[in-house]
């Protein structure tokens, strides 16, 4: 079975969740990255310039934040059959709506980042790390958002037999203002039992630096499900972990006292005495947290999880290959047909600009194509083209579009707000609309707008702007927009007042003491 080819976009980082990934992915696919080099200074900012050896570097480095120019390196001949942009500091990738081939973007340190919102809603899949940001993105406009948790590596996090020097121990970030609750709690423990720290390893010297405690403690930020609830327990160790990551589907996944040891603010002294004296629980419940942890959870399966969300969805199209130097695969310009989103399964043709039969849409994956007439008539002749023929107006509690194509809309309601107004409650979150107007419109929209100022309307429509381009073969324009529910003030305000532990990072001096900012990555070390 030939293997598929994947192209990672992501920044360099020593020790985090992006070269598990790359790993992951390297295991199943053909796989190329390509990204930004590490930030070194950060790191020696921060007394981390060691970890500079743990480096997995890209196989291309580029500063380019255009995905035409980062795919132009490819080697030649070399075409993806899957783009993936991994959340890690790195750019927020223009023209990845110009790449045919399928595109999915990896969340994980979504709650000190608003931006994520934007940056996902370029590609067409998006799997977030934490549970419930889930529905949020796909309020923001990304039609296929799905909960993949992070997870681990066993060739990385492994059982070491060592001589237990310590009570507990936690491997982690302790530097930062949304550390504090973190750093509260060791020092609770600390007066009580012989707690070992350490920040800045190696994903296996961590292995090796957990392996001194008879428990290993965690404190995620947020209310995350983060890396080391999976880390620890494929090491084989007794997990004391926070309780209140149960709002990113922790007890989904992990059953307390059976795979693992949780906690709350009230009990954490209490939590930690009973195990620490009760040496059999402990070896069960390690016992029984490996061998869930590696049956369901490592990062291999969550690329299987990937790699089968995407494929089940996308059939090919017959898309054109664009006429770059390296004959990259280009969605064409012009043509509706080439915004048809992955997996869509009803679209609507509004006017009959749609440049696909029913069949070769069918051999896309769409399920139903529906036709509108001009209003007051008859589909006519081109009512054979579809699969139902709807009339003028069309209620939207009728029935859920993944894409419209409306041609001349003005013909069918007189202003483009209506307009707008009245695909949006046809349309899917995260549906696709393409409207073909005269060029002549286009030239009135903008004059009246005032130059460039489109897509910041667009936005109050509660749109976003994908592509506008001239129509292939002809002289009208095309506008391509998506859908979105909530505008991203909105979800910011509520993540921040849901996840508070995330505010804190809006005020923390950076290393060079003026902008404000976060960890490099959100525990960059292990």
């Amino acid at each position: 079975m030939t293997r598929p080819k994947v192209c990672i976009l992501v920044k360099e980082n020593v020790s985090h969740w992006a070269p598990l990934y790359v790993e992951a992915f390297r295991e199943l696919c053909d796989v190329i990255t390509i990204g930004p080099p590490l930030n070194r200074p950060l790191l020696e900012s921060l007394k981390l310039g060691h970890t500079v050896a743990f480096l997995e570097p890209n196989d291309i480095i580029t500063e380019t934040d255009d995905v035409l120019n980062a795919l132009a390196q490819l080697p030649a001949g070399w075409k993806p059959d899957l783009l993936v942009g991994i959340n890690s500091s790195g750019p927020a990738y223009r023209n990845v709506h110009r790449v045919a081939c399928p595109t999915a973007y990896l969340s994980v340190d979504t709650w000190h980042e608003p931006q994520e919102f934007i940056t996902a809603r370029s590609y067409e899949y998006v799997f977030a790390a934490q549970r419930a940001l889930v529905p949020w993105f796909r309020d923001a406009g990304c039609r296929h958002a799905a909960w993949v948790p992070l997870g681990c590596s066993p060739r990385r996090h492994f059982p070491i037999p060592s001589e237990r020097l310590f009570d507990i121990v936690f491997v982690g970030s302790t530097l930062f203002v949304v550390n504090e609750q973190r750093v509260a709690r060791l020092a609770r423990l600390s007066q009580v039992y012989n707690v070992g720290t350490k920040y800045g390893v190696s994903h296996e010297e961590m292995s090796q630096v957990f392996a001194l405690g008879h428990l290993a403690f965690n404190s995620s930020i947020a209310q995350d499900l983060n890396m080391r609830v999976f880390e620890v327990l494929a090491m084989g160790l007794p997990l004391l972990t926070n309780r209140d990551a149960a709002a990113n589907g922790l007890f989904d996944l992990f059953a307390d006292e059976e795979h693992l040891i949780t906690y709350s603010d009230d009990d954490l002294v209490q939590r930690a005495g009973r195990y620490l004296e009760d040496v059999a629980a402990r070896e069960r419940i390690a016992t029984a947290g490996r061998a869930e942890v590696l049956a369901r959870h490592t990062y291999r399966h969550r690329v299987e999880t990937i790699l089968e969300t995407v494929g089940g969805t996308t059939k090919p199209l017959g898309l054109k290959v664009g006429n770059s130097a390296q004959s990259l695969p280009l969605r064409t310009p012009g043509r509706p047909s080439a915004y048809l989103p992955h997996g869509a399964r009803r679209v609507l043709d509004i006017g009959f600009g749609m440049d696909h039969s029913r069949v070769a849409l069918r051999h896309a994956g769409v399920e139903e194509f529906f036709g509108v007439g001009a209003p007051g008539s008859e589909a006519g002749a081109r009512s054979g083209s579809y699969d139902q023929v709807l009339h003028w107006p069309i209620r939207p509690e009728e029935i859920e579009f993944d894409m419209i194509v409306w041609k001349r809309p003005l013909q069918y309601v007189p202003r483009l707000p209506e307009i707008l107004a009245c695909a949006h409650r046809l349309l899917a979150p995260g549906g696709t609309l393409v409207l073909l107007l005269e060029a002549g419109e286009w030239n009135n929209i903008q004059a009246h707008l005032g130059g460039n100022a489109f897509p910041e309307w667009v936005e109050e429509q509660r749109f976003y702007s994908v592509a506008d381009e001239p129509l292939e073969g002809g002289g009208d324009m095309m506008l391509v927009l998506r859908k979105f529910v909530r505008p991203l003030h909105e979800i910011a305000r509520q993540m921040y007042r849901e996840f508070p532990g995330g505010q804190l990072s809006r005020s923390t001096p950076g290393p060079d003491g003026a902008a404000p900012s976060s960890p490099p990555s959100a525990d960059p070390s292990p």
